[in-house]
């Protein structure tokens, strides 16, 4: 996280008394958003199974829990 990124996330977190979960960079964040709703609007679309999330967060980079 960048220095900046930092001091508005702790700004936010004292202000709203919540605790620090995961922060993503826009990058990241682009890469999570990028197809996750693709196919939602499909007749017969079928929401991803936890597994299918798992490897989905991994092809996009991301590791840890969520």
């Amino acid at each position: 996280m960048v220095k900046h990124q930092a001091g508005c996330v702790h700004r936010w977190l004292e202000r709203t008394g919540n605790s620090l979960g995961s922060v993503l960079d826009f990058g990241a964040l682009w890469r999570l958003a990028r197809h996750w709703y693709d196919g939602r609007l499909e007749p017969g679309y079928l929401r991803r199974v936890p597994s299918q999330v798992r490897a989905y967060f991994r092809d996009v980079g991301l590791r840890g829990s969520f």
